[in-house]
């Protein structure tokens, strides 16, 4: 059966979570609001450590070093832990969903699925920026609705079956974070190509500009040669007497002629 209100109250201030490693007192307003964690038939957890991938554990966001505020960029993934700690008692158990505000920002995230009786530690869920904005994660604010039911008491609950776990569960290890990419969508990885193919592009366009001036810059060099010497030609015709140019020639052709005419033939051999 779903609990409601009055019944979720009941187990906080029994530390069924703890903030800070200690019990919700009945009077305290993150419980009885509003603002109130407790919603009707759910209970609200909210962001604690923030862990991103790509981050050496000494880095801000790494395994050893977490942040409490990151200004989630489009496409990028981090790993998210709530800042209560929970402890199932063996009766209950619980189902994990986003709350409205987060799912309608375009922010995915990894079923949280359920949440077994006799469970202690944090939740942990990997976030997805699927929208075209920045999302903005920080400690206190809302990232998972629990849906708590009451279970017949199992025969082995959580704590039972993991002996060997150390609880309550908390933090990320350097494996749950390099198993993710930083830019899921891998935008940054595309863009760069896109800037590369431009860039390639625009030198080629680059290179043909060069190469037409320097035609254009021989052609316009050869333009003006011809032009200095059709210059130089309309010069020389300019300063020729064409007419006495052409009398002088008719003078020598006539005198050649005529020395022609008068030339005594050879004598001619006896024998």
């Amino acid at each position: 059966m779903l609990l409601v209100d009055r019944e979720i109250r009941e187990l906080l201030t029994n530390g069924l979570i703890e903030i800070g490693g200690a019990a919700v007192p009945p009077n305290d307003p993150r419980i009885q609001g509003p603002p109130s964690l407790v919603q009707p038939a759910s209970l609200d957890l909210t962001m604690g450590r923030i862990y991103l991938p790509e981050k050496s554990y000494s880095e801000p966001g790494g395994t050893d070093n977490p942040v409490t505020y990151y200004r989630f960029p489009p496409g990028h993934t981090a790993i998210v832990e709530t800042r209560e700690t929970l402890r199932i008692p063996s009766t209950v158990g619980a189902f994990g969903f986003p709350p409205t505000e987060v799912s309608t920002s375009g922010i995915l995230m990894t079923n949280p699925g359920h949440v077994d009786p006799g469970y202690e530690g944090s939740l942990k869920f990997t976030l997805i920026n699927m929208s075209r904005q920045d999302f903005d994660l920080r400690e206190g604010r809302r990232i998972v609705t629990l849906l708590l039911f009451s279970v017949k008491k199992p025969d082995k609950d959580w704590a039972v079956l993991n002996p060997g776990v150390p609880k309550p569960i908390k933090g990320v290890d350097e494996g749950q974070l390099s198993r993710l990419f930083k830019d899921f969508r891998d935008i940054e990885r595309r863009a760069e190509a896109v800037a590369q193919r431009y860039a390639l592009r625009l030198k080629g366009v680059e290179t043909w500009l060069a190469l037409l001036g320097v035609l254009f810059t021989g052609y316009a060099s050869y333009c003006a040669a011809t032009r200095k010497v059709e210059d130089r030609l309309s010069h020389l015709e300019a300063a020729v007497d064409w007419k006495r140019l052409q009398e002088r020639v008719d003078s020598i052709v006539r005198a050649d002629s005529a020395r022609r005419a008068v030339q005594v033939p050879a004598p001619q051999r006896t024998h």
